[in-house]
């Protein structure tokens, strides 16, 4: 299989060959994001992070309220509007969502990062769930479906395409709830 994109930016459906959509770029977006909140790149383990991925060690650190650790250092010696921060950092978390659907649209995450929208605290995603014990990592459901999907690609042509059927038309309905949702909202 040949996956072509940025190592750390591809949303996981993008890798387990399911049908990407615009989300996909919503998944890099709230990468980028995090990044330029952190002043870190979001592959790189250190002893900053706790030898944990940035999604991971971001969100354990927003979860038990320390804003400041997550924040580039750069940004610290100036005034940050913790409030700003904050909203910029939820922002992220919710667009790195392994689900397509839990990722807002990018008119969303406009309206959210502008104080117009809510934005509850997101959920700890399984890509946060991530975790290394020395040079073991621990295997999430994400991960196994992604090697079931992998290996069923091998047996059957007819299989793949009802599987990708099958999903096209989850991620179509599961589009068309979104997009009422936010009608509604309007």
């Amino acid at each position: 299989m040949s996956v072509r994109g940025t190592r750390g930016y591809l949303p996981p459906e993008w890798l387990a060959n399911l049908p990407v959509t615009s989300k996909a770029d919503v998944y890099s977006y709230g990468m980028v994001l995090l990044e330029i909140i952190s002043g870190r790149r979001n592959f790189e383990v250190s002893t900053e992070t706790n030898h944990r991925r940035l999604s991971l060690w971001a969100y354990e650190e927003f979860e038990k309220g320390n804003i400041e650790s997550i924040l580039d250092k750069r940004l610290l010696r100036h005034e940050v509007d913790t409030e700003q921060a904050i909203r910029a950092i939820r922002v992220s978390f919710w667009c790195i969502q392994d689900q397509p659907s839990l990722r807002p649209t990018m008119g969303k995450v406009v309206q959210m990062l502008e104080g117009i929208s809510e934005i509850p605290t997101p959920p700890k995603s399984t890509a946060m769930n991530l975790t290394t014990a020395g040079a073991q990592f621990q295997v999430l459901p994400m991960v196994s479906s992604l090697q079931t999907v992998l290996n069923s690609s091998v047996t059957s042509s007819n299989t793949a395409e009802n599987s990708s059927l099958t999903s096209e038309k989850k991620s179509e309905g599961e589009t068309s709830t979104l997009l009422q949702e936010e009608a509604s909202q309007t």
